[in-house]
């Protein structure tokens, strides 16, 4: 991203979605999956991508509208990581604690073991424990 003051000139997004992938190499087989996988049929990308980008769409103007505040509390239910127990890889940094949702900034709010909140805004996150839906 880049800002002028409290201006965005522009925002790079990227995602990385597996469409067709029925197996996974070890390291990667408990904690990946594909679109074919979790919905039982093939998708092409064309197909994908028409589905996406006008989802996309809206929520990207949400967020233009309402900040992070404006998405938050829907991106923290439809992640289903609310509650569940992660592990926050960031470069040397690792958290590991209770995910409780994301900050008014895009960070990761995260209950450390010690009762700490620990606000991460980058890192590979790993889903180490599911939790009680809703539960904080």
């Amino acid at each position: 991203m880049t800002t002028r003051g409290d201006r965005i000139d522009f925002v790079v997004l990227g995602i990385g979605v597996n469409l067709g992938s029925r197996s996974f190499p070890p390291e990667l087989a408990g904690i990946a999956t594909s679109i074919e996988l979790e919905g039982g049929r093939a998708v092409s990308p064309a197909e994908f991508r028409a589905q996406l980008l006008p989802g996309l769409e809206t929520w990207l103007d949400r967020f233009f509208e309402g900040g992070v505040p404006a998405i938050g509390p829907a991106w923290t239910e439809w992640s289903g990581m609310a509650g569940a127990r992660v592990r926050v890889i960031e470069g040397s940094r690792v958290v590991e604690g209770i995910a409780c949702g994301i900050g008014p900034d895009g960070s990761l709010d995260v209950r450390d073991d010690r009762g700490h909140h620990v606000m991460v805004m980058a890192g590979d996150v790993v889903i180490v424990q599911p939790g009680a839906r809703g539960e904080r």
